[in-house]
């Protein structure tokens, strides 16, 4: 029982330490991994949703005891476990309780907001906890501002920036889906912004010659969170070699203030990410880490010392002319 002891102490003190959240609905990580003492073991909840992620495929073998776990101690949610295989590289397999529906859509709220969840693995649920750092940074910083969305996914970025008062806020994606589920969150939410199926890259160009033009004007914050792989095959697929294009057009933008956040450790280890961030935009810009924190039974950690401490980097940069 070493190892549901180790879970049941790190849940009950979270929900113990986080009193002011809804404990059926609030996104909450409740387990992280190492620093809770099982490396590679994730367990989030999305209100109705308890999703639990076994990176490591030393765990796989005990799937059914934590699904045996889950579902006493969260009797009336739905339980989902992602296991890395451990004879096939890359592959997951997947293992639920019976109240689990492939094709369920949920609700969780996250600081307040409220964000339709989806269960179907292929679309991975709706919202990333571990950019939540990012989400407030852009909520206590957007007010009058407007801001582009880039990689916008389910639009969380755009909700958190028009619940923070922005002046404006557009949402590019090139899945059409994933926008409009993106708008089924804001009606939640009951706020309104602009969303088109583009990408990056095609949308900055067109945006740099609408500024030439004097058709656009500059934004005020762009929101840069690229997924380290992209739709595709073979270097296609690699989000890396598409980051020079995007710099240029970042740097072509007019705008001064972005919130750029590197799911890509490649890039840490091949470059000082100072010097990357400095090539893309220009040597004269500040750059300042968003320190991502989490509560872990006894200490806080953060990141102040390794960027990718939880994964993703986040980075808060200004660029002077």
């Amino acid at each position: 029982m070493e190892i549901e002891n180790l879970l049941s102490k790190s849940f009950n003190w979270r929900f113990e330490r986080e009193k002011s959240i809804d404990k059926d609905f609030e996104a909450i990580r409740l387990f992280a991994g190492q620093s809770d003492g099982i490396e590679g073991m994730l367990i989030e909840q999305y209100g109705e949703l308890i999703l639990t992620s076994l990176y490591n495929s030393k765990l796989s073998k005990y799937t059914e005891r934590f699904l045996e776990f889950l579902n006493s101690y969260f009797p009336n949610k739905t339980i989902l476990i992602k296991a890395r295989d451990e004879n096939t590289k890359g592959k997951f397999i997947y293992s639920n309780n019976e109240k689990y529906n492939i094709d369920a859509i949920l609700n969780c709220v996250e600081n307040g907001l409220k964000y339709e969840i989806h269960t179907d693995p292929r679309h991975d649920y709706g919202l990333y906890l571990d950019t939540k750092a990012a989400r407030n940074y852009l909520r206590d910083n957007c007010k009058n501002k407007n801001v582009l969305n880039l990689f916008s996914y389910t639009c969380a970025f755009g909700i958190v920036a028009m619940k923070g008062a922005a002046k404006s806020v557009t949402n590019i994606d090139p899945n059409k889906e994933y926008l409009e589920w993106g708008q089924h969150s804001a009606d939640l939410n009951q706020i309104q912004f602009k969303k088109y199926p583009d990408t990056a890259q095609a949308y900055l160009a067109r945006h740099s010659r609408r500024l030439e033009s004097g058709k656009d004007s500059p934004y005020d914050i762009i929101v840069v969170d690229p997924p380290a792989f992209l739709v595709g095959r073979g270097p296609n697929r690699l989000a890396r070699n598409l980051w020079p294009t995007w710099m240029k057009g970042l740097k072509d933008s007019g705008c001064h203030e972005f919130i750029i956040i590197i799911n890509d450790k490649s890039l840490g280890r091949q470059n000082d990410l100072s010097d990357f961030f400095k090539k893309g935009l220009g040597e004269n810009i500040e750059i300042i880490p968003i320190k991502q924190s989490f509560d872990v039974i006894g200490q806080e950690i953060n990141n102040s010392d390794d960027p990718f401490y939880f994964n993703p980097a986040i980075f808060s940069i200004t660029k002077y002319d």
